[in-house]
């Protein structure tokens, strides 16, 4: 029995068009790890790969259809020609790479920082003779000298 409308609904979707439904079906088709979707803020149509920690799990978009929806042939087309199913996840994980490299790069900058402050601050106490650890030289019993700290 065909529908009286063009819209669905759809349990964990919504009320979606059957143009929609069925360009979808031929995302999920070339790959079943590629989901549709609409970015809301430009009006983009995109096939999206499942979040990842650079995308903070967000769905993350690998291919970019443009503000209007093309016919599922068109969609399936384009995809194989750009060959999506074998790229996407490389470019995932290239992305994933970046990610950690900024962080490391990131906690890198961060820790020399807090050495940085760390020392000034010890610095600055131990001229003033106020440091809470007071640095003393201590006389070798066996062997040679150290420094040791009161705390």
């Amino acid at each position: 029995m065909p529908l009286k409308s063009e819209q669905i609904w759809l349990p964990g979707v919504g009320a979606i068009s059957m143009d929609e439904k069925r360009a979808a079906e031929a995302v999920e088709e070339y790959d079943a790890d590629l989901m549709l979707g609409q970015n809301r803020e430009t009006g983009d149509w995109c096939a999206f790969l499942p979040g990842n920690r650079a995308s903070e799990g967000q769905p993350f978009p690998v291919f970019n259809f443009g503000q209007e929806l093309p016919h599922p042939d068109d969609i399936k087309r384009r995809l194989y020609q750009h060959d999506i199913r074998r790229q996407g996840r490389q470019i995932l994980d290239q992305l994933d790479r970046i990610y950690e490299e900024e962080q490391a790069a990131i906690a890198a900058k961060a820790s020399e920082g807090s050495e940085l402050v760390a020392e000034a601050i010890a610095s600055d106490m131990q001229r003033k003779g106020v440091h809470p650890f007071p640095r003393v030289f201590m006389a070798p019993k066996y062997g040679g000298g150290r420094v040791r700290s009161s705390g």
